[in-house]
């Protein structure tokens, strides 16, 4: 028996060089050519080979891009079967894992929620390799598994229904039913190799396995755009026609439609469009009235109508429109002839085959048969019910009349909708439109071909005069465009929704329930995602700022202020949403308010019971410094090799190895790495600091000595790089007396830009894209940066020139941190190591593999005692020693962590699971405080000056939650501070309070003999009397500001003694890039390709 593994033409030595996928994000295309696909499916293949269950699934959820043909290949290539689903539906794919075995799942690496999820609903392990995180995927191997050891055999791909027609179902397919598609539909296209065919549908709608497996098994070209360049535009087809070469396009009906017909006709259907062939398939053809609209004259292009259901594998008819029927208008396209080994019947209501006449069409076939849901392979049927009813003419030929489920009975009389939609697009002024019945009201959407007041009358007067009273619409409404779903059909839920709003516009008031607002409001942001009970906004495809939106509008509706409002629709349920609102309507009265709940407190306060735990002061306090080759980076992190003499040196590591235990099984020095028993038996430790009552410092910065000069924020100039820039700048003091930027961007290069006037000094290709921070050397004279490309890189700070570049076996997203005591440096990888480099020897001392993940974060040095902090995406935090590579402690949160360590007293990070980690020097838990989302931002330690002038700190961290935390040095909170989106990048303090409270030029406090004489006094504090000698009241942020930037591109300044916004700008692009501030210049990368310059006033 043939599989799709044998029909991909990998003998065919003639087309190894010629390109076979092309991905075009309209910045940049990509180009791989089939020896490099097969050499990619080669090691994919390795890699799901170990420990392989007989006849199981791999489920991908990855999006579309250069490498899915090559990850698809593999999968089939290691004898396992591959199920694609998306991140914006993981509940409803993984409800069908047990039936169909799935053993593993290949998950996007930064997709983050979705591994959680995951993790959460199966256990298992995440592993990766090298080449897994290339391709930018970790694997997860499930625990659970169906009844059956063993899954359905000689399964090619697992797929399921939309669901539109009642529940959504699996549809297994054997290879034996997809090869005929495969073959016919290619040979139907007469393909050939320097064909390009356009990939339009996403990978969960099964033309798409037809459209990659055609061009691929054909030696042609596969073009690949991003799903947000296919829903951003109207002219979406004429950009691809100016942009590419097309010759073979399969596609919706509805998503050409969405484009205006003289785009059309001006593109893809012009005189001299290369395309050849333009299948519309997934719903009815269009009038033959419409495609002459679309067609130029001298247009070449043959049109095929293709039909089928994903349960007997995708099509299964097929017909050539040719060039004479274009020219009856009367004539109705049909379905077409049955493609190999499919067959076809048509049944009346009493179940009778129909010869001529209407009925109902089923589909199948002996070789054609799927397995839907539950059924074995012995009990699956020849024929499916397509849902769809067809009529058979004289001549044999099928049309098709309508879906069943769009036949309606009105006033006693059926009528079928599609109808009404045929009259309209046989009238010039209509572009397009759909009929929908709504609790017996009869309501047609029109798309109009112009802006005109008098369109509803005249549609009124065309489908009274075509057809029987019946059909007369209740209301006529004109929108701009047809909604579509993810699968380029018509979203009929969102244009209810569309009804329903404009209801409850014109009458002021909605008398709908609860549940019926909630998911209005939700499909009017989120379109036709399948919204169950169980649905979660954000994986449903919403994102904070929209759950911002969604919970403004349901509050609007009910004229209620609900403050938890938004972390239930981030992390709860849509029924849990529901149920918020029902009580919270029952207990309040209706109110119009402007506060929207924020600074409430996290937890309550815990007065009994508090076991207190050691503090230690601050060891040192970096500053920003007026020293040539001194440097600054996010997240106030000082480095100036001048300044460090003044410091006593540090006592290593060995000074005080007594403190821990040595396990000589594995040579490690282990800490206690044990969580408390609950999160709230470690939340009983801590107390709330965010109500004004119980928290002094608060009620003190509520006085008029509050009041501080409004900062302001000026443009300075914007550097455009010609690519997103997610990297954080690096700025160093130059002997010019100007100051230095360095940072790179996804274009390939680091760049060197003056902070003063954005000139650029020099920049520099290197082998990928950099979204790597930049570090300077101990000895000043060089910049080091990670790539993409698995180098890590030495530039000349002069010149740009590469002095070294040393190789690891991944990408290298982690920035580089330099010892000021060996001048060594410190950087991770995704081959899962920390290396360790010497410039001056050019070679690396020592890697260490930090709990098998990979080490995206950027690792931490500590220099009293002297070790390394590095954190991976296993969930582990390890201490390393610095010369030797030994692992000291280790501690596993059991959560990819993406947060760099940052070590003050202790050592500091976030994780994905929402909280924030306080560890000791010996690797102890010392407390937890929880965030509502994810932490990817690295937490701040910022200096605090208490009134017995010792020297503390405070700990600034943003969450996914939309807000960034102010915490005191044993985890209690001081304020909480809600931006407009996810807080990803890391905060940024200025404005030395020590001087003038105008003086906003230095980002840092000054190191004086006085200070460093109090921080070495504050190392002897090591126990619980000794911290409380100060008060939280006596404690004051040596800082007046704080900058921090969200996804969204918002730019905020927060006063640090109460979190409230300063001053804000927006910037036009997201924002990845974490802010510094120096010299009274902010500067932070945005995804809109620039480098961005403020002045600060």
């Amino acid at each position: 028996m043939s599989t799709l593994l044998q029909v991909l033409g990998r003998n065919e030595t003639e087309w190894l060089d010629a390109v076979a996928v092309m991905y075009d994000d309209f910045h940049i295309k990509q180009l791989q050519t089939y020896r490099q696909l097969y050499s990619i499916a080669d090691k994919v293949s390795g890699a799901l080979n170990k420990d392989m269950v007989h006849n199981s699934v791999i489920a991908v959820c990855r999006k579309t891009d250069l490498f899915t043909p090559a990850i698809l290949f593999g999968v089939v290539q290691s004898g396992h079967a591959f199920f694609n689903f998306d991140k914006y539906g993981v509940d409803g794919a993984t409800a069908f894992f047990p039936r169909m075995n799935v053993s593993k799942i290949l998950v996007q690496n930064d997709d983050t929620q979705v591994i959680e999820r995951l993790i959460q609903k199966f256990g298992g392990e995440v592993t990766t390799n090298s080449l897994l995180s290339s391709l930018g995927l970790v694997l997860l191997k499930i625990q659970q598994r169906s009844e059956k050891k063993e899954g359905i055999p000689n399964i090619a791909y697992c797929i399921t229904t939309s669901g539109s027609a009642g529940q959504p179902k699996l549809v297994q397919v054997p290879h034996r039913c997809i090869i005929p598609n495969i073959t016919d539909i290619r040979s139907i296209y007469d393909m050939k190799s320097n064909d390009v065919v356009l990939l339009c549908s996403p990978l969960t709608f099964d033309p798409s396995i037809v459209e990659i497996f055609v061009t691929l098994t054909s030696g042609a070209s596969l073009l690949i755009v991003p799903d947000h360049v296919k829903a951003q535009s109207k002219k979406l087809l004429s950009v691809i026609y100016r942009r590419e070469f097309i010759y073979v396009i399969k596609a919706t009906p509805s998503l050409i439609q969405r484009q205006p017909a003289a785009y059309v006709r001006d593109s893809i259907l012009s005189s001299s469009s290369s395309l050849r062939i333009l299948a519309l398939g997934g719903e009815e053809f269009p009038p033959l009235s419409k495609i002459r609209e679309w067609r130029a004259p001298g247009n070449r292009t043959r049109f095929i109508n293709l039909y089928g259901i994903t349960e007997v594998s995708c099509w299964s008819m097929c017909h050539y429109v040719e060039d004479q029927e274009f020219w009856n208008s009367d004539e109705e396209v049909p379905l077409g002839k049955p493609l190999s080994q499919s067959s076809y019947r048509v049944l009346n209501e009493e179940g009778l085959e129909v010869v001529e006449g209407a009925g109902r069409l089923y589909l199948g076939g002996q070789d054609r048969q799927c397995i839907i849901d539950g059924e074995t392979m012995e009990s699956g049927q020849n024929f499916r019910d397509s849902g769809d009813l067809v009529r058979i003419d004289g001549r044999g030929r099928i049309t098709y009349v309508g879906r069943q489920d769009r036949q309606v009975k009105r006033n006693g009389c059926r009528l079928n909708l599609m109808e009404i939609e045929k009259v309209a697009l046989a009238d010039p002024a209509i572009s397009e439109c759909k009929a929908v019945m709504h609790e017996g009201r009869l309501i047609v959407f029109v798309v109009p071909q112009q802006k005109t007041h008098t369109i509803k009358d005249h549609l009124q007067l065309v489908i009274g005069r075509m057809l029987p009273r019946q059909y007369t619409p209740d209301n006529i409404i004109p929108i701009q465009e047809i909604p579509i779903t993810k699968h380029g059909k018509c979203d009929f839920h969102a244009l209810l929704s569309q009804y329903l709003n404009s209801q409850d516009k014109f009458n002021g008031h909605s008398s709908a329930t609860v549940e019926d607002t909630v998911r209005e409001e939700w499909m009017k942001l989120l379109g036709g995602c399948d919204l169950t009970k169980e649905s979660n906004f954000l994986l449903s495809g919403g994102d904070s700022f929209s759950a911002v939106m969604l919970a403004r509008s349901i509050e609007d509706q009910y004229k209620l202020t609900v403050s938890e409002l938004v972390d239930i629709i981030l992390h709860d349920t849509f029924s849990d949403i529901v149920n918020c609102m029902e009580k919270t309507e029952k207990s309040f009265k209706l109110k119009q308010s402007t506060d929207r709940g924020e600074n409430l407190p996290m937890y309550q306060d815990m007065t009994d019971g508090d076991k207190k735990r050691k503090i230690e002061s601050i060891s040192k306090v970096w500053a920003a410094c007026r020293c040539i080759n001194s440097s600054v980076m996010r997240g106030n992190q000082y480095f100036c090799k001048t300044c460090m003499t003044n410091v006593c040196k540090p006592s290593l590591i060995t000074d005080f190895k007594s403190n821990w235990t040595i396990d000589n099984k594995c040579n490690k020095i282990m800490g206690n790495t044990s969580k408390p028993n609950s999160t709230e038996q470690m939340h009983s430790d801590i107390e709330s600091y965010t109500d004004t009552k119980s928290n002094p410092l608060k009620q003190r910065l509520s006085s008029a000595e509050r009041d501080r000069t409004k900062v302001k924020l000026e443009q300075k100039w914007s550097f455009n790089t010609g690519k997103c820039v997610d990297a954080s700048p690096l700025v160093v003091k130059a002997s010019s007396g100007f100051h230095e930027v360095y940072i790179g961007s996804h274009s390939h290069h680091m760049y060197a830009l003056v902070a003063e006037t954005g000139e650029l000094l020099w920049k520099t290709q290197l082998g990928d894209r950099i979204e790597s921070s930049t570090c300077i050397s101990l000895c000043g004279k060089y910049v080091v940066v990670g790539c993409y490309d698995g180098g890590v890189y030495t530039l000349t700070r002069d010149t740009g020139n590469i002095r070294w570049q040393y190789k690891t076996k991944s990408a290298v997203k982690s920035s580089p941190a330099v010892d000021p005591i060996t001048g060594w440096l410190f950087i991770g990888s995704h081959d899962h190591h920390v290396h360790t480099l010497s410039i001056e020897d050019q070679r690396c001392h020592w890697r260490v593999e930090v709990g098998g993940g990979s080490v995206f974060s950027s690792p931490a040095v500590s220099t009293d005692p002297h070790y390394v902090s590095a954190c991976s995406l296993s969930g582990h935090i390890a201490a390393i020693h610095p010369t030797s590579g030994c692992i000291i402690w280790m501690y596993n949160t059991e959560k990819p962590i993406f947060s760099s360590p940052v070590i003050t007293a202790w050592s500091c990070v976030g994780c994905v699971d929402g909280n924030l980690y306080q560890l000791d020097h010996l690797g102890n838990l010392v407390w937890i405080f929880p965030t509502a989302a994810p932490v990817f931002s690295s937490p701040l330690v910022a200096p605090v000056s208490t009134a017995s002038d010792m020297t503390s700190t405070l700990i600034l961290v943003g969450s996914h939650d939309c807000c960034v935390y102010c915490l005191t040095p044993d985890g209690k909170q001081v304020w909480k501070h809600r931006s407009t989106d996810f807080v990803y990048a890391t905060c940024f303090c200025f404005g030395d309070r020590s001087n003038d409270h105008n003086n906003l030029n230095e980002g840092g406090l000054k190191i004086s003999s006085n200070t460093q004489n109090q921080m070495n006094k504050s190392r002897t504090l090591n126990t619980t009397a000794d911290f409380n000698q100060f008060s939280y009241e006596s404690m004051q942020c040596k800082y007046l500001y704080c900058v921090v930037t969200s996804k969204d591109g918002k730019i905020t300044i927060i006063d640090t003694d109460t979190g409230q916004e300063v001053n804000s700008v927006k910037l036009p692009g997201e924002v990845f890039s974490s802010p510094v501030v120096v010299g009274g210049l902010l500067t932070v990368g945005c995804r809109d390709n620039n480098v961005y310059c403020f002045d600060i006033t």
